[in-house]
């Protein structure tokens, strides 16, 4: 069964703090996708829960004061309405969320590699290269300081943007349904800024030997990157247990 989208919730506002409500529907198989992007200094990095659940923060991409992306995500969310809470450990310029839920996923092997990307341009795009069919790539663009209306690449549905109130500050996102492992997630934009943006494939029910592949693909680019050095200390266990688990 192909992964299907659900639902989704935004919250813009130059804040320190966010709750946000979201309504999960009584699907099987659910999995809940949490986009956020802040302008804040680098000194402690956020949590978030769902309905008081811990949510896997999937690593960051940290610019200096003007803007940071992270994604979130939860496996077998509780339905019903429930409050998104995200919170940190120092003042912010701007805080805006993309919450998405998701059904048909496989809930012992929901997703893939985290990628994450960042440069100065008016063309965002990010590749994932671990997508399989019947699966969904999600994204999460954090842009900063100038007004902008951004438009989706093709193949890529169900755009989301969030602007700021006091910040100019944009977050936006995206789905596309592969139909090649490797998946871009573009976008053309109004104006030129430092963009920071994170993707991610998700995986549908019934993926079969597709998920051993991935898996062992998973594993080589966790061993290629420990070697590198690439893996910040606090994400080490995590990352080796997404390698891992098939």
């Amino acid at each position: 069964m192909a992964v299907a989208f659900d639902a989704s919730s935004t919250y813009a506002a130059d804040t320190t703090s966010v709750t946000q409500s979201h309504t999960v529907g009584s699907y099987s198989d659910r999995l809940l996708v949490v986009g956020v992007g802040f302008g804040l200094i680098r000194s402690t990095t956020p949590t978030a829960t769902y309905a008081g659940t811990s949510m896997t923060r999937l690593h960051d991409v940290y610019g200096v004061t003007d803007a940071n992306s992270c994604l979130f995500v939860l496996v077998a969310p509780a339905t019903g309405a429930n409050n998104v809470v995200i919170a940190w450990g120092g003042s912010l310029t701007w805080a805006h969320v993309i919450i998405r839920s998701y059904y048909n996923v496989n809930q012992g092997n929901p997703y893939g590699t985290y990628v994450q990307g960042t440069a100065t341009s008016s063309t965002p795009s990010i590749t994932v290269t671990d997508a399989m069919g019947g699966g969904m790539v999600v994204d999460n663009i954090a842009w900063p300081q100038a007004a902008n209306s951004p438009s989706a690449g093709g193949g890529q549905t169900n755009l989301i943007t969030v602007a700021g109130v006091g910040s100019n500050a944009r977050l936006f996102a995206s789905e596309e349904q592969p139909t090649a492992a490797s998946v871009a997630m573009s976008y053309t934009c109004t104006d030129s800024r430092t963009w920071y943006g994170t993707a991610l494939s998700l995986y549908g029910i019934g993926a079969g030997s597709q998920v051993i592949m991935l898996a062992i693909r998973r594993w080589e680019k966790f061993m290629r990157d420990l070697r590198a050095g690439l893996i910040p200390p606090d994400l080490l266990m995590r990352r080796y247990r997404e390698a891992v688990t098939i």
